[in-house]
């Protein structure tokens, strides 16, 4: 995501690193369960599609 790509990388590794260890954990499921049963989840990202018009 171009989002993270803004991002230091270090700061992204440990990031990444940290989602690793709750999900192997099994600490993010019992922060975020709630999550896993919703029918949908808007997390605020967007998709612009625009088409110019010919020179």
């Amino acid at each position: 995501m171009s989002t993270f790509a803004l991002l230091d990388e270090r700061v992204v590794a440990e990031g990444a690193a940290r989602l690793a260890r709750d999900l192997a954990d099994g600490s993010w499921r019992g922060r975020y369960a709630s999550l896993l049963t919703l029918p949908e989840l808007d997390v605020g990202y967007r998709l612009v599609v625009a088409e110019l018009p010919p020179a």
